[in-house]
């Protein structure tokens, strides 16, 4: 949720409250702002003002109900194939590249991975614990070239950018595979 639609969602809110604290005070008889609105005579153009308000009320409604609900479509990477489309899911993806990385090197120790889809294909983040011997730079440039040629190949999934971080040096364990 971005800044513009947390600021949407306050003023939603603060509406909806006092209407509710208004329709409660009419309920009770009091003497409020929904008594004063029903007593005051509109004239065409406030009509008119009134109805665009309005409006803008329900869309600004509808747009916080649309960023609410999570689409399935975008969890995805879509393709076009010859008889129809082809979906491969991001977890898919993500697993693929977790499995590549950790039989790439018994230098690298554990692996984690997060796709992005971009507009000619996707983009890599890879989180990386590796081994006190392993030479980082050229086992990171070696990794993101495997990546790259593997997801082309098996997926034909361009890949834009990988971007490595190494978050731990782990202490050499014999892995179980």
């Amino acid at each position: 949720m971005v800044f513009f639609d947390r600021l949407l969602l306050t003023v939603y809110v603060l509406v909806n409250s006092a209407l509710v604290v208004t329709g409660l005070g009419s309920f009770f008889n009091r003497r409020t702002l929904l008594e004063s609105l029903f007593l005051w005579q509109p004239g065409y153009v406030d009509s008119q003002i009134l109805l665009v308000l309005s409006l803008v009320y329900i869309l600004a409604g509808v747009r916080l109900v649309y960023i609410a609900l999570p689409l399935a479509g975008k969890k995805a990477v879509v393709q076009q194939v010859s008889l129809g489309r082809l979906r491969i899911a991001l977890s898919a993806i993500e697993s693929l590249v977790v499995r590549h990385s950790l039989a790439y090197s018994t230098q690298i120790r554990a692996a984690r991975a997060k796709v992005e889809e971009r507009r000619d294909g996707i983009g890599l983040s890879l989180r990386l614990s590796v081994t006190p011997e392993a030479r980082v730079p050229e086992l990171v440039e070696g990794l993101q070239k495997s990546l790259q040629e593997q997801l082309q190949q098996t997926m034909g999934i361009a890949v834009q950018d990988i971007q490595v971080r190494v978050e731990s040096i782990a202490v050499s364990k014999p892995r179980v595979e």
